[in-house]
């Protein structure tokens, strides 16, 4: 009877004990979304200030990706769109002669615009993850742009 006390009080002291173990922060990821609605209207903004409108086509619709004219699609294409914290990212294909990729990245706290940047990929990007490692490699010059926003 002692030694099953003296395990029962073992067994309470150690549950009650406080974990001093270091705790491992866990970084966020990115989360993403796969339509044109879920673009902010700052990022919006930024759209409008690089091409004079704010109309793309959702990333599984057809957009008009060469020089001929088709009237009713559109010309950019939603390829990328992203949130961590308050950072966002999005790449978008340009049609035209020369099919291009877009990258911006900005932040938006408060309702506001801050740290607007644009690049032009050489290579095509799909996921987060090739985003990050290809911009970590400096694959990429980035070009601070300023976009009012109201």
């Amino acid at each position: 009877m002692k030694l099953f006390i003296f395990f029962i009080s073992i067994l309470i002291i150690s549950c009650s004990r406080e974990d001093t173990r270091s705790v491992i922060a866990i970084k966020p990821e990115w989360k993403e979304f796969n339509s044109k609605d879920s673009i902010p209207k700052q990022l919006n903004a930024v759209l409008f200030a690089l091409n004079g409108e704010t109309k793309i086509a959702n990333p599984n619709e057809d957009y008009n990706a060469t020089d001929v004219v088709e009237i009713e699609l559109l010309d950019r294409k939603l390829r990328l769109l992203s949130k961590k914290d308050s950072n966002w990212r999005m790449i978008y294909e340009e049609g035209g002669i020369a099919n291009y990729d877009v990258y911006i990245e900005c932040e938006i706290r408060n309702d506001s615009l801050f740290n607007v940047k644009i690049g032009y990929p050489s290579q095509l990007i799909e996921t987060n993850d090739n985003l990050t490692a290809f911009l970590k490699q400096g694959k990429m010059q980035l070009h601070k742009m300023k976009v009012s926003y109201k």
